[in-house]
């Protein structure tokens, strides 16, 4: 397996209900500047969904294989130059437009706002690669998959070191349980964390990888074995 450097910058407007909360107009559901690397797997490897329900719960049966190294894996990616844009929305009432429903006496409409990521937002993350797979040039990233991102990929030098390191390159605290965490500040906490996983930065004591540029960060320890330095 090979480790690729990615630059990631998107082409329209994304959306994820990262946060969702009231207003004086309404609500307002606002998508993080952080993005998690669940979403970011799927859409790399073209696969739309695949995950199941189990006891009520999500399984992600293709992050399992990335972590195997059956999949390409990607790490949560780093703000570069990320812009955000909210748009106002005023709607009428499902009963008011469908004449089948019971009619009200007046046209109360729903009115809310929703922020998304815009164009031209830049992301940077690191990609373990199976030899016998090629990455995307343009995937899709949100909801619906409406966000077209285009994807630049580097062959990049690395070095596997041990100690204690200041990570400043997000990763998947669930992907990277097996390493030795010191302290972490959490940047997104999504709404199912038992089987996504929080993502976070922090300073670890144990091995990780750095790149010709000095960037430090780290992968899951399965597959950092499989890893050709």
């Amino acid at each position: 397996m090979k480790i690729l450097e990615l630059t990631l910058e998107t082409h329209s407007y994304i959306f994820f209900s990262t946060i969702d909360r009231g207003s004086l107009i309404g609500s307002h559901t606002i998508t993080g500047l952080f993005l998690h690397n669940y979403p970011l797997i799927y859409s790399i490897n073209n696969v739309i969904n695949d995950y199941m329900f189990y006891i009520n719960q999500e399984k992600y049966s293709l992050v399992d294989k990335a972590l195997n190294g059956e999949a390409v894996y990607v790490l949560p990616p780093k703000l570069i130059n990320v812009k955000t844009r909210t748009f106002f929305y005023n709607v009428s009432d499902e009963p008011y437009i469908f004449k089948e429903k019971v009619q009200p006496h007046i046209n109360a409409p729903s009115s809310g706002k929703i922020t998304y990521i815009g164009p031209q937002s830049v992301y940077r993350t690191y990609a373990v690669v199976p030899e016998n797979i090629n990455l995307p040039n343009v995937i899709r990233l949100g909801k619906k998959r409406e966000g077209v991102t285009k994807v630049e990929q580097k062959e990049i030098g690395i070095k596997i070191k041990s100690g204690k390191a200041e990570v400043r390159y997000p990763f998947n605290i669930k992907d990277c349980i097996d390493t030795r965490i010191i302290n972490m500040q959490i940047l997104l906490s999504p709404r199912n964390v038992v089987e996504e996983g929080e993502i976070a930065i922090g300073k670890i004591d144990d091995d990780y990888l750095v790149d010709d540029e000095g960037n430090i960060f780290i992968i899951p320890k399965k597959l950092m074995k499989k890893v050709k330095i």
